[in-house]
């Protein structure tokens, strides 16, 4: 049975556009007849892999075309034979699907790729560049370059890239080893209904002295709410992705949790500075199956009151009432909530019964809580 460790937030945004669509506006999604907002899981994973880089020790990986470019450059740094570099860059541009490539010095689709698998490529590289001289080319030998490159993607671990064992690997390509994801991450959605709003702006020539009306006009659009943002981590699948080493799988896990606090998509945060962090945390870590509580914000909109605390108080309704209804098949061992403002679990002038949850001061205090119930893992 695997374990799993989820984690929920809830994350008020002033007037943002995190995450636009094709006409620039913030992206929406209909759920239970409204329009709500949306944040979609792709611009959150790439926010939190480049949060988590420090906390990894650069243990993380790229994804790029770029490959053959890459080790195009590192050879003509060791002053190889143009025509030698020219077969390796056609080689190595053929990794990345499944016919020849001619021309070119990008692979035809994005590819995962971990710093060691880089290096090795480049090395490799260059030491048959080195064995092989230009004037003795043959199809043969050419043939046995690719296959010797190829040879280096076979039946691969992702320790020196952890974000590749977490968010999975997959490619058009044979050659490439493909890696099944270890973590799930919700598009994050209002908790209420929204509307996109505009904001018409101009700008002044400075040295248009002679000139009347504006020198710029534009259009910016933009939304607000409050966005329920949730993740799911199979402990046991990363742990694998990892050659097994739990160590590294709980330092990943315990990284990626706060990274998904605190990493922000970058989208208009100069004109809007939607810099706000989750107000509500909870954390579960059990083998029972996976939760996702978004279905807890269906009567928001015919609420009156502080929609902060109305929120707050719905998801964790949502939790006890999941609990209580499927028990053991959406178990938890441990939940961990963290709240900012403690009058947001208070109704009536009564703090509300959280049932299981272990409820934590600050977000420090969560942590350390999280990391000591993941030793229990490990």
């Amino acid at each position: 049975m695997s374990t799993f460790i989820q984690i929920h937030t809830l994350t008020s945004h002033s007037t943002h556009n995190l995450n636009r669509d094709d006409l620039g506006q913030p992206k929406s999604v209909e759920f239970l007849g409204h329009t709500h907002g949306r944040i979609s899981s792709q611009c959150l994973k790439r926010a939190i892999r480049n949060t988590m880089k420090d906390e990894l020790h650069g243990k993380v990986g790229w994804r790029t075309r770029k490959l053959p470019k890459l080790v195009k450059e590192y050879l003509e740094g060791h002053e190889i034979d143009t025509n030698l570099i020219k077969v390796m860059t056609q080689e190595i541009a053929s990794l990345g699907m499944n016919k020849k490539a001619t021309e070119g010095t990008e692979e035809t689709q994005l590819i995962f790729l971990t710093h060691q698998e880089l290096e090795e490529v480049k090395d490799k590289a260059l030491q048959l560049c080195q064995e092989n001289e230009e004037s003795k080319l043959t199809e043969k030998t050419k043939k046995e370059i690719g296959n010797a490159i190829r040879e280096l993607f076979k039946t691969r671990k992702f320790k020196d890239g952890v974000d590749i064992a977490m968010f999975g690997r997959m490619t058009t390509s044979d050659v490439f080893e493909d890696c099944d994801a270890a973590i799930q991450v919700a598009h994050a959605i209002t908790t209420h209904p929204v509307k996109n709003q505009d904001d018409f702006f101009t700008a002044v020539d400075d040295l248009g002295e002679d000139e009347t009306g504006a020198g710029h006009m534009d259009e910016k659009y933009y939304n607000t709410g409050i966005f329920y943002k949730y993740a799911s981590i199979n402990f046991d699948q990363l742990a694998s992705n990892l050659a097994d080493d739990k160590e590294l799988a709980k330092n990943a896990t315990s990284a990626f949790c706060k990274a998904f606090v605190t990493a922000l998509p970058t989208g208009s945060q100069n004109a809007m500075a939607a810099h706000q962090h989750p107000f509500v945390i909870l954390i579960t870590l059990g083998n029972g199956a996976n939760s996702n509580l978004a279905n807890a914000f269906a009567d928001l909109a015919h609420q009156r009151g502080n929609l902060l605390k109305l929120t707050a108080q719905a998801m964790i309704q949502e939790f006890k009432s999941e609990q209580d209804f499927f028990g053991d098949l959406k178990a938890v061992e441990t939940a961990l909530l963290a709240c900012q403002k403690p009058e947001f679990l208070e109704k009536d002038d009564q703090t509300i019964d959280l049932g299981t949850i272990q409820k934590t001061n600050t977000l420090k205090e969560l942590w350390q809580q999280m990391e000591s119930s993941l030793q229990g893992v490990v």
